[in-house]
């Protein structure tokens, strides 16, 4: 990690550093629908995640086409089961009270990202979000990172993204952005070691 001068913005990820997941998630799926039913519903959202189409509708078509005894709402209830990380918001805070604007960057589809709108304090303590199905882009594809670059009119330099997946992380560097990967759930630490570094804190 390198101490980078003249970061206007961060990019921050939701799963696995801002908020966590079940940990039975998977445990739940199979329940619901067997062996490989876990696998299906993931690649069933994969296009949604770009914005192509509904993981609500993909879950029910897939649902009626095996008879599956279980329904949407059954397949989505672990995919709205969001506990914040406190410690990781708390350091966001404290770089937004430092004057540092900070973003939302994530993968989600449409069902979710408005899960997290209603139910989750993003919108109120965030400078804004920019969730993948809206911008017909995921990480790790580059043009994630480049229609925000576009948005936000700011040079990619200028952008600190920091994200718990390596691959998404190399992404962002190809464009031009500075960031960071930092590791699952660890309450911020490492969150405030990077913001430190760069001068944010």
């Amino acid at each position: 990690m390198l101490e980078q001068a003249g970061i206007a913005a961060v990019l921050i990820d939701a799963d696995g550093v801002l908020q966590r997941t079940p940990q039975d998630w998977y445990d739940v799926l199979h329940g619901l629908g067997g062996a490989g039913f876990p696998e299906a519903c993931f690649e069933l959202e994969r296009p949604s995640l770009r914005g192509d189409g509904n993981f609500r509708d993909h879950m029910q078509a897939h649902i009626d086409e095996h008879a599956l005894p279980c329904t949407v709402d059954d397949v989505l209830e672990p995919w709205l089961r969001i506990e914040l990380d406190e410690g990781a918001m708390a350091v966001v805070a404290d770089v937004r009270a430092a004057g540092t604007p900070c973003y939302l960057a994530t993968n989600q589809q449409s069902v979710r990202a408005a899960h997290m709108r209603s139910a989750l304090p993003y919108e109120d303590v965030l400078d804004g979000s920019f969730y993948s199905y809206e911008l017909g882009a995921a990480k790790p594809d580059p043009a994630y990172f480049t229609h925000i670059v576009e948005r936000l009119g700011v040079p990619p330099e200028q952008l600190l993204f920091v994200d718990d997946r390596a691959d998404n992380v190399a992404a962002a560097r190809s464009v031009g952005l500075a960031a960071e990967e930092v590791p699952q759930h660890d309450h911020g630490a490492t969150l405030r070691r990077i913001f430190t570094a760069y001068g944010l804190l």
